[in-house]
């Protein structure tokens, strides 16, 4: 676009307004939105340094892009990562993700009474919701492997790890953010610092 311009014009000054609006409307999509932002940027700093007179991307608009639709997860899509899940908590994880769309703010903070396994309810982000059988199984697998890794733990949160429940608060980034990757944790200063001398 600049070099087609360079061959038309000797100087940023005699870009119009109608130039600009032909740059943006010969894309589409996400590059539409970059090339205008960019112009702007050009011409905003090319003003600034005297360059040009006025800027001809004032006022020109960009429609901002709709969400495309979002598209379920095929059963099978979400079978196949289940089964690739290594260990019951990230198949909990994902059970909670792909099925409820939680979040990982969300699933850390869950407690053990936000599933009933009776009464099939599951409550995600303070909505209460029917417990599906994928979660329902990823669940009761969870609470299995809990019971026999930490069979005396009184952590109310739904997913722990020995690290969290020695603790005894909420679940860390760990496990949801950064898989496989342990994170240093920050434990509070219990002595006084010492003046410096």
């Amino acid at each position: 676009m600049l070099l087609e311009w360079s061959s038309r014009y000797d100087h940023l000054r005699k870009v119009t307004r109608e130039d600009i609006i032909a740059a943006r409307d010969a894309v589409t999509g996400k590059q539409r939105e970059s090339r205008i932002v960019a112009l702007r940027s050009l011409f905003r700093h090319a003003k600034k340094d005297g360059q040009v007179f006025r800027n001809p991307t004032i006022r020109i608009r960009v429609p901002r892009q709709s969400g495309g639709v979002l598209q379920a997860l095929v059963r099978a899509d979400i079978d196949e990562a289940i089964a690739t899940a290594a260990t019951p908590d990230i198949r909990l994880i994902l059970a909670l993700t792909a099925v409820h769309a939680a979040r990982p703010k969300v699933i850390r903070t869950m407690q053990l009474e936000d599933v009933d396994v009776g009464n099939r309810r599951i409550t995600v982000g303070g909505h209460v919701r029917p417990l599906d059988d994928l979660t329902r199984h990823a669940v009761l697998d969870w609470f299995g492997h809990r019971r026999n890794r930490w069979p005396n733990t009184a952590n109310s949160h739904l997913l722990t790890d020995h690290a969290e429940d020695c603790r005894r608060t909420r679940p860390g980034r760990q496990t949801l953010d950064h898989p496989g990757h342990p994170q240093p944790h920050r434990y509070p200063r219990t002595t006084p610092r010492r003046p410096a001398a």
